[in-house]
């Protein structure tokens, strides 16, 4: 009987220290909970692309637009789109059950060949006919301010690798141009891929593929495990448009197709790189 009430007495002190955090035990509870939270929005991260509809070969819909679309640059909160005479268009774009699109703002003095982010999202950069790079404080999305411009020069839509040694520069028709980074006192071609244009370029698959822009023939998917041959693998081709826009969502794996006057088509990467055989 003694041993007994030993016993039991020694379970009570022990759930008393665990409810106390008085045991290891304690710790090991919270540990399983964080895991368990951060599965469940990994789960809710990777689902988003896969929770919007799409055809056979990834296509999740169409974004239209006031003119032709040249150029496009993606932010968390909104697409950004270079329309020639027609200036820029910033649209803000949402993810659920479908992509919900609004139109913010509309920048109409401003003939836009080309647009790209700052690293903050915070400053929209414009190549305009002439070459000069104009300037656009989007911190307030609905009301942007040009702040200035720069002498003229090509805006940088250049892709670079995750760990920073190696920068992917489309060329248009000259092909891409795949540049070793890694030591900035001695950055040097690594070789060049000529095989179609290229206008503009995302990497994709941990910076094993790139997907090339290039004009009408569509969209190219590049082998890049070795940088010094980069190999044509597969072409998509979109009837009568001209590709020469690219943008990734990184985090939604969802890719906008800049195409002219057909406005930006928008894929599901998972599917899109799936029909292409990868």
């Amino acid at each position: 009987m003694k041993m007994t009430k030993i016993v039991l007495l020694t379970s009570v002190l022990s759930l008393i220290m665990i409810g106390c955090g008085g045991s290891s035990n304690a710790s090991d509870t919270p540990t399983l909970q964080s895991q368990s939270v951060a599965q469940d929005t990994q789960l809710v991260t990777q689902s988003i692309a896969d929770k919007l509809s799409s055809d056979k070969n990834g296509k999740i819909t169409t974004i239209n637009a006031s003119g032709e679309v040249e150029s496009i640059a993606v932010s968390k909160e909104a697409i950004f789109f270079a329309e020639g005479e027609n200036g820029v268009e910033i649209i803000s774009i949402g993810y659920s059950d479908k992509i919900s699109t609004e139109l913010l703002f509309k920048i109409n003095d401003i003939n836009a060949k080309q647009v790209t982010l700052s690293d903050d999202e915070m400053t929209l950069y414009v190549e305009d006919e002439v070459g000069f790079i104009q300037i656009i404080d989007i911190s307030d999305l609905t009301h942007p301010v040009k702040t200035g411009r720069t002498t003229k020069q090509d805006i940088d839509n250049a892709a670079l690798s995750k760990d920073g040694t190696f920068k992917y520069i489309p060329r248009g028709e000259s092909g891409l141009d795949i540049v070793n980074i890694s030591n900035p006192s001695n950055i040097a071609l690594e070789s060049t891929f000529n095989k179609s244009n290229a206008f503009d370029v995302v990497l994709a698959d941990n910076d094993t593929k790139a997907l090339i822009a290039t004009g009408p023939v569509g969209i190219n998917l590049l082998d890049i495990i070795d940088p010094k041959q980069a190999e044509n693998i597969a072409n998509y081709r979109i009837t009568g448009s001209n590709v020469t826009g690219l943008s990734l969502n990184t985090t939604e794996d969802i890719l906008f197709v800049a195409t002219g006057d057909k406005g930006v088509l928008v894929f599901n990467l998972d599917i899109l790189l799936h029909k292409l055989g990868y």
